[in-house]
C-alpha cells in the first residue's frame, strides 16, 4: 500500500478506502482466497495475482461503485478478477446486465491488444450498502423464463454467476477471513452501519494481537477512513479504548492532529464542522508536502471559505499528482 493518503478520503471515504486496500495484491488474494469457492481459490497461483490498473466504471457512477481488476494464473493460463464495490443507497436490479457489460469491454480491450484467446472473467461484488442483496447473481435470471423455456433457450443466452459478500449479513466470529481481513471487513460494515465506536472497542479489546498483525500504514487508512466516515466520532473516546495498546493509540492521535482542531469535539455543530474542515485542509496540505496553516489561521475562516479552499487544494493535488487515467 501507499504512504500517501488520497486525499479523496475527505470527500469519498468509502470509494478512497475500498481503493487504498485492495490495490495491494496481498489483501486482494486473502480476501479472494477466503471468499471464492475452496476448489477455485485452491486453483489459483496467488503468487501471481497483479492488479490491471483500468477500469470500465462510468466516472458519473464512481461515487456509488468502484472496481479493481486482477489477472491470476490457473494451470497456466491468465484469469481476471473483477471486484466491483457496491456502497449505493439500495440495491442494483441490473447489476449481473452491468457486470456483463463490464466483461464485454474487457473483452474487447483485450482482443485489440492481444487478440485471442480471452482470458476467463469472475465477477465479484463486495455490497456495503445498507439494505440486504437478496437479488440472484446469476445473469440468466434476470429474463424471468419458466423452466421449460430456460432449458429451451439456453444454448443461446449468456450465463454466469458473479461472486458476493453482502457485508449486511457479514458475521466476523465465523468468517474464514484471516485477522488482517477481518479488521477491514469489520470496519466497512461499522462504517455502513454507523457502528464505528462498537468497531474500536472490540479493536481496543483485540488489542496486541491486532497490533502485531496491522501494519502502520493499514492502521492509519483506517483511522483516516474512521474520521472521515463519520465526523462526530470522538478521538479521545477512541483513544481510550485502544489504550490497552500503544501502537494502537499512538495511530489513532498521530492521524487525528490533521484531521480536528482543539475542541471540534466539544462545540456545536458549526463548530464540529468547521473542526472537520480545518482538518480536511491540514491533511492534503501534508499530502503535498506544503507548509501547514496553524489552527489559529483556519479557524478566522467561516465553513464555506474552508471548504473553498479545500476545493483548491484538491484541484492542484489533482493536477500534479495525479496520473492521467487509461
Amino acid at each position: 500500500m501507499s504512504d500517501e493518503i488520497d486525499p479523496l478520503f475527505a470527500t469519498h471515504p468509502n470509494d478512497a478506502f475500498f481503493k487504498a486496500v485492495f490495490v495491494d495484491p496481498v489483501s486482494a488474494a486473502e480476501f479472494f482466497r477466503a471468499h471464492l469457492p475452496k476448489e477455485v481459490a485452491a486453483s489459483f497461483n496467488w503468487s501471481t495475482l497483479t492488479v490491471l490498473h483500468s477500469s470500465f466504471v462510468a466516472q458519473d457512477l464512481q461515487q456509488a461503485h468502484s472496481d479493481l481488476i486482477y489477472s491470476v494464473s490457473c494451470a497456466g493460463r491468465d484469469v481476471w478478477l473483477h471486484l466491483l464495490f457496491e456502497h449505493q443507497t439500495s440495491v442494483d436490479p441490473t447489476m449481473p446486465l452491468r457486470l456483463l457489460s463490464y466483461m464485454t469491454q474487457f473483452w474487447l480491450r483485450h482482443v485489440e491488444l492481444h487478440g485471442l484467446p480471452l482470458p476467463p472473467i469472475l465477477a465479484y461484488v463486495l455490497h456495503q450498502g445498507p439494505d440486504r442483496w437478496t437479488l440472484s447473481p446469476q445473469f440468466t435470471q434476470m429474463f424471468a423464463l419458466p423452466d421449460e423455456l430456460q432449458n429451451l433457450l439456453a444454448p443461446y443466452l449468456p450465463s454466469f454467476t458473479h461472486g458476493l459478500l453482502d457485508l449486511s449479513q457479514f458475521a466476523p466470529a465465523s468468517s474464514s477471513d484471516q485477522a488482517k481481513m477481518q479488521v477491514i471487513l469489520r470496519l466497512m460494515k461499522a462504517a455502513r452501519e454507523k457502528q464505528l465506536m462498537a468497531f474500536f472497542e472490540w479493536l481496543g479489546k483485540a488489542g496486541a494481537q491486532m497490533a502485531l498483525l496491522l501494519e502502520d500504514n493499514l492502521l492509519r487508512l483506517c483511522m483516516v477512513y474512521a474520521w472521515n466516515a463519520d465526523d462526530t466520532l470522538d478521538v479521545e473516546h477512541v483513544a481510550r479504548h485502544l489504550l490497552s495498546e500503544p501502537k494502537l493509540t499512538q495511530s489513532a492521535m498521530t492521524t487525528a492532529q490533521l484531521l480536528r482542531q482543539e475542541g471540534r469535539q466539544e462545540g456545536r455543530q458549526e463548530g464540529r464542522q468547521e473542526g472537520l474542515w480545518i482538518g480536511k485542509v491540514q491533511l492534503l496540505q501534508s499530502l503535498m508536502d506544503l507548509p501547514i496553516s496553524s489552527n489559529t489561521e483556519l479557524e478566522a475562516l467561516t465553513v464555506r471559505e474552508l471548504q473553498v479552499a479545500f476545493a483548491e487544494l484538491e484541484r492542484i493535488y489533482a493536477c500534479q499528482f495525479k496520473r492521467p487515467s487509461e
